[in-house]
């Protein structure tokens, strides 16, 4: 995988609520929030939905369940993170994180009785940026317990999310040596007996072999911050070594399991920690689920979240598997995309092979496949995926590879189909100011084939499907404005992968500082300037009045503009009384200082 882009984990910024890491080998920083919200779909309202599923003239437990369905996104508090950073780097733009992977748990708070018996942490669908499915199956005293939390004000559940973020390794000038199989055992030891640890209790373990000289350090140790060299070799251990799994823990934290000890070998190792390697790290983000539904409920009523659905009864030998994924509504370019369930024939239930075919329509993705397989099997056959592509006049259909699996749940995420998709997403703050165009551009044997989307308010995302044998693709966006102005902003071209821009992806956005800086000749001792965001009309509130003297010819002035299109300001000689004013200047750039002279009987000017 390409690094270029990737969030940096050597040393992040950030305070509460977020943090800051910076691309590696880009210009720009990964903003990772600590908390999730519900998505909301094209109407506003909150992406949740409780089901219970009842079937018909049957009366086993096993017959009624709920489902819980939702939608998540990261919750970008934007602006805080760039009224941080503008403060160090002036010009900084931010991206949010994308997830490659991750688990949901819902957690008790506090109940009236027993509490239910709610889900085992549940993988979540990412859709290659912020934005995640949860689907899971609930017992029927579950759901009239969510029910019931939905119709009331109380905070009786919380959820976690443990996601996973791909990045690359802090990289720093020394080399490490080491057995890896006495090294494994050591770490093992503050394990559980599979084999399980938090990464913390990794990173402590790792500090004190780095004291007792088992892990042998090449390079000057002096030179490198303590925890960031613990850091590269524990993301390096679990990279090599270990599986991200699950908190174990009623209060999550991050966790991995160690590779069984005949999968390690032994020797000697040396990594150098000088070559960048791709690696992930688990964070962890908390949501309310039900607050934004809850607000649902009292505008809309129950039914707006709530229903209740009978279904006949399955024909005796039959197993439904509800096939669901999260895919963006706009696919351009895809015809239909879709999934094959094979059960091989299995002696002596069964002398054929069961085959259901599903097709995944917009926006809910969801289907159910019909495998007429005998009741005395086990619920398990294989899957193939499939897209039907239109590009350049053509059609074709693509299959994906076969892969196992088993039981009535079927999540397929992007990557399981056999077809790259990028995700475009453009935040609805920057949609109410602009239109935003997406030019994908790459070689289709020797011609260059281009494809564009339109993204605004009733189309906020789109998934463009690229062959995975394309090559050179890359991306570039367009922002028009929207009304007289038609300014263009453009970003690009960028390696072709899923994109999320918002009004934070312009350095002309939000937070500025202009350095005034003025000389001061022929004895002026005083040069007093208004100033004026370009955005802004005239007047005494708007207006700031910088005074700069030669014992203080240098001053800072700071505002901020809610439009990328309006980034700039005016200034012009403050007047003295009685005198009118003079004409405001042209608007200036927020990223050049101002410079000005003084002189003394004459008009005050910009240095040229």
């Amino acid at each position: 995988m390409g690094l270029r882009g990737l969030p940096d984990f050597r040393r992040p910024l950030g305070t509460e609520g977020f943090l800051l890491f910076s691309c590696y080998e880009d210009e720009g920083f990964v903003l990772l929030p600590d908390q999730l919200e519900i998505a909301r779909r094209d109407d506003g309202s909150p992406d949740l939905s409780l089901e219970l599923v009842l079937r018909s003239g049957v009366f086993l437990p096993a017959d009624a369940y709920g489902v819980l369905d939702l939608r998540l996104r990261s919750k970008i508090p934007a602006e805080a993170a760039l009224a941080f950073l503008r403060q160090r780097h002036p010009q900084a733009m931010v991206t949010p994180a994308s997830f490659r992977s991750g688990y949901l748990r819902l957690q008790v708070l506090h109940t009236h009785g027993a509490p239910p018996s709610l889900p085992a942490p549940t993988p979540l669908g990412w859709n290659g940026l912020g934005q995640a499915r949860y689907i899971s199956r609930l017992t029927v005293e579950a759901t009239h317990w969510l029910k019931g939390a939905l119709q009331e004000d109380l905070l009786a559940v919380l959820a976690a999310a443990e996601v996973e973020l791909a990045g690359v390794s802090p990289v720093l000038p020394l080399r490490v040596r080491f057995d890896p199989a006495a090294l494994l055992a050591t770490l093992a030891t503050r394990a559980d007996s599979e084999r399980r640890l938090a990464r913390e209790q990794l990173e402590a373990a790792l500090r004190e072999q780095l004291h007792s000289r088992s892990v042998e350090v090449v390079g000057d140790e002096h030179e490198v911050d303590r925890q960031t060299l613990v850091e590269a070799l524990a993301d390096r251990i679990q990279q090599r070594w270990g599986t991200p799994i699950p908190s174990p823990e009623l209060t999550p934290r991050p966790y991995l399991a160690l590779a069984p000890p005949d999968a390690i070998g032994a020797g000697r190792f040396e990594w150098d920690l000088s070559e960048p390697v791709p690696v992930s790290r688990v964070f962890v983000l908390r949501l309310d689920p039900l607050e934004a539904a809850r607000g649902l409920v009292r505008e809309r009523g129950l039914d707006a979240v709530f229903r209740q659905t009978m279904v006949p009864a399955l024909p005796t030998g039959a197993l439904a598997v509800s096939v669901s994924a999260n895919l963006p509504p706009v696919r351009p370019g895809v015809i239909a995309m879709g999934a094959t369930l094979r059960a091989p024939p299995r002696l002596p239930w069964r002398f054929q092979a069961a085959i259901a075919t599903v097709e995944l329509a917009p926006p809910k993705d969801t289907a159910t496949a019909i495998l007429r397989i005998s009741s005395l099997e086990e619920p398990e056959y294989r899957v193939s995926t499939f897209v039907i592509l239109q590009e350049q006049g053509r059609i074709s259909r693509v299959e994906g590879p076969e892969f196992p699996h088993r039981g009535d749940r079927l999540y397929l995420g992007l990557d399981l189909f056999p077809a790259e998709f990028l995700v475009l997403e453009a935040d609805p703050s920057l949609l109410q100011l602009a239109t935003v165009r997406a030019i994908l551009r790459r070689t289709l044997g020797d011609v260059e084939a281009v494809q564009a989307v339109e993204l605004d308010l009733g189309r906020p995302q789109a998934a463009l499907a690229l062959p995975h044998d394309a090559g050179g693709a890359t991306l570039a966006f367009e922002a028009r404005e929207r009304g007289e102005g038609r300014r263009v902003l453009r970003l690009g071209p960028m390696p072709a992968v899923s994109t999320r821009i918002g009004l934070y992806s312009f350095p002309e956005y939000g937070p500025h500082a202009v350095e005034v800086r003025c000389t001061f000749d022929g004895g002026a001792e005083l040069f007093a300037i208004d100033l004026l965001p370009e955005e802004r009309a005239e007047s005494p509130e708007g207006l700031t009045v910088l005074a700069l003297t030669p014992e203080r010819p240098t001053r800072e002035w700071r505002w901020r503009a809610t439009s990328p299109f309006t980034p700039g300001y005016r200034y012009r000689p403050h007047p003295t009384p009685g005198e009118p004013p003079a004409l405001w200047s042209e608007s200036l750039s927020p990223f050049e200082p101002l410079v000005l002279r003084a002189v003394l009987h004459q008009e005050e000017r910009p240095v040229p």
